[in-house]
């Protein structure tokens, strides 16, 4: 639990540093995109429900293990779209009421 508070925090701090270097017009979809993409959860392994960030998964599933799987990213599949969609539904509040 205390591991993905603390990993939580830090992909929000590392998504924030990330935008700052980048226009106004893109920062909030890009904020949401790199959030949704650092803390997507998916289900390690058989056994117990361990449960660890995909995209790290995949990538040291595909480093270690040279198993080039596509089951690990299978979360992302549906949290971008959603992600994608609230951070467009908040750029257009945004513009409407500012």
């Amino acid at each position: 639990m205390f591991f993905w508070l603390l990993f939580i925090i830090s992909s929000f701090l590392v998504s924030y540093i990330f935008i700052t270097f980048l226009p106004n017009k893109f920062r909030v979809i890009i904020f949401c995109l790199l959030v949704t993409i650092l803390i997507t959860p998916e289900k390690l392994g058989i056994g117990p429900e361990e449960l660890s960030p995909a995209i790290f998964t995949f990538f040291f599933s595909l480093t270690f293990e040279g198993n080039l799987s596509f089951k690990t990213l299978r979360p992302l599949v549906f949290s971008l779209p959603i992600a994608l969609g609230l951070s467009i539904l908040i750029v257009l509040i945004k513009r409407k009421f500012s």
